[in-house]
């Protein structure tokens, strides 16, 4: 028992199979990565709004 108790836990870091660990770390950085990109988008649509609103000029 005490033999036991000396090894470390290997089996808790072996991958096991018919477990995705590894795809929902892939879909979280899917989900980051696309969440990170509409940012992006968003920003650029509000600085090519807000300059051509402010370069337009008023008509007299």
């Amino acid at each position: 028992m005490a033999l036991a108790s000396a090894r470390p836990l290997h089996a808790a870091f072996k991958p096991a199979p018919g477990r995705f660990v590894t795809r929902i770390t892939y879909l979280c950085k899917l989900i980051r990565t696309l969440s990170l990109a509409a940012f992006l988008q968003l920003e650029l649509f509000w600085v090519v709004f807000y300059s051509s609103s402010v370069t337009t000029e008023p008509e007299v």
